[in-house]
């Protein structure tokens, strides 16, 4: 089962380091994979609205950079960045509250 890390402001969140192959990301609106709340210009869609990304690969590029694959996708973000994370996918995580 994959590894929650904490519970901050109501989302479980977990560093990119941490993430395993399988796990549901939120993108919508990261600073890296999101960061304007794309508007795909085809259909007019937010990208990563309403649904979260499963993570399909993960791969090590530099000490500052890790490569996430996911269903929509891959970006590159450093490892010790917070993404949020399926809730229902929760291992013991620290509550630090909200």
């Amino acid at each position: 089962m994959p590894y929650v890390q904490v519970w901050r402001d109501g989302s479980a969140q977990c560093q990119v380091k941490d993430l395993k192959l399988g796990q549901r990301i939120d993108l919508e609106n990261d600073v890296f994979a999101d960061p304007n709340g794309y508007v795909d210009p085809g259909n007019g869609e937010i990208a990563f609205q309403c649904e979260f990304q499963e993570v399909l690969q993960i791969e090590i590029e530099s000490p500052d950079c890790t490569l996430i694959g996911y269903s929509g996708g891959a970006c590159g973000f450093p490892p010790d960045h917070w993404l949020c994370v399926d809730g229902e996918q929760t291992g013991e995580p620290e509550d630090i509250g909200e």
